[in-house]
């Protein structure tokens, strides 16, 4: 698990989600989700633990490019979750797969509502274009 602080999580995401986007051709459509939750003291421990129980499992779901978790430095009790699907289609069978149900018990356990957010990318840049700005 990577930690990080929530200024550093939302930075980090955008740059995975930019190098990650940028590994596929330009102009196909991907879909990220990205869920942060905060817990209760007593119940972040049951939260990872279930959590990074499901990694490997949704990971080999049709249409799961990525599924990662990442945890937030400036609060033990924070975590992220950033999934990446070929296509709204396989985000849809995933939100109503029994592994996404996972995922709502664990928000069930959070004491701040999630935040989340659902984005459709057709066109990024990677490390190309850093290093081409940077010449």
């Amino acid at each position: 698990m990577l930690l990080l602080s929530s200024n550093q999580a939302i930075n980090f995401a955008s740059i995975m989600l930019t190098i990650l986007v940028g590994n596929t051709k330009w102009g196909s459509l991907m879909i990220i989700l990205m869920l942060r939750l905060t817990f209760p003291p007593e119940r972040t421990a049951d939260a990872i633990t279930t959590v990074n129980s499901m990694i490997g499992q949704i990971s080999v779901e049709p249409g799961c490019k990525h599924f990662r978790v990442y945890s937030d430095t400036n609060n033990d009790d924070a975590l992220m979750l950033m999934e990446e699907w070929e296509s709204m289609e396989t985000l849809e069978q995933h939100i109503r797969s029994q592994d996404f149900r996972k995922i709502l018990e664990v928000m069930e356990l959070a004491s701040r509502a999630p935040e989340i957010s659902i984005n459709t990318v057709s066109d990024s840049a990677g490390f190309e274009l850093i290093k081409k700005l940077r010449e």
